[in-house]
């Protein structure tokens, strides 16, 4: 037989052939497609429809006046309250010891402090529980609140108390004085 005389079977003959002599052929039929699952983009969709519904921040009462919504209301009425009762405040040596220092000169990193003596000066609107939970104990510290009020009679406090930290007789009993606490690394 020439080459050109050739005249190729069709596949479903050619398969039907095969399989009478027991032979098996992969089958290369076109396989339907399935739809795609959409349950997924519903359950995003739904999350994305809930999510934008909470970013809700305007709501309008009967006359059609703006006002912000109750939980931002409670919200803003807890800010302003921390901001009329902060705390001034000192951190303390509770035994002697070393402590970081955060303003010695010439790369010292921690200084000798005895007990009752100043580390920091600070400031805080959420009590010693909110500002240094345990921190402050594992340093080996005590929070001590030395004035309460509004915030801006609070860092005034805390400003001043920095400012004359150099005078206290503690600092002046140092061979090298500090211009400010070890844990005030700034006058801020």
């Amino acid at each position: 037989m020439k080459l050109s005389q050739y005249q190729p079977k069709p596949f479903e003959k050619l398969k039907k052939e095969r399989e009478n002599q027991g032979i098996n052929l992969p089958d290369f039929s076109p396989t339907p497609k399935k739809k795609p699952n959409l349950s997924f983009l519903w359950v995003i969709g739904i999350f994305f429809a809930l999510f934008l519904l909470s970013m809700v921040y305007v709501v309008y009462d009967e006359s059609g006046k703006p006002d912000i919504t109750p939980e931002r209301k409670a919200a803003l009425e807890r800010d302003l309250e921390k901001l009329e009762n902060a705390e001034q405040y000192v951190a303390i040596a509770s035994k002697d010891g070393l402590y970081p220092c955060l303003s010695c000169k010439n790369g010292q990193d921690s200084i000798f402090l005895m007990r009752y003596e100043v580390w920091k000066y600070g400031v805080t609107m959420n009590k010693e529980a909110g500002r240094y939970r345990n921190t402050l104990k594992k340093m080996g510290l005590e929070y001590d609140p030395q004035f309460r009020g509004a915030l801006q009679q609070c860092l005034k406090q805390e400003k001043i108390k920095i400012y004359y930290y150099p005078t206290l007789p503690e600092n002046l009993a140092r061979v090298e004085q500090l211009l400010r606490p070890p844990g005030n690394p700034q006058d801020r």
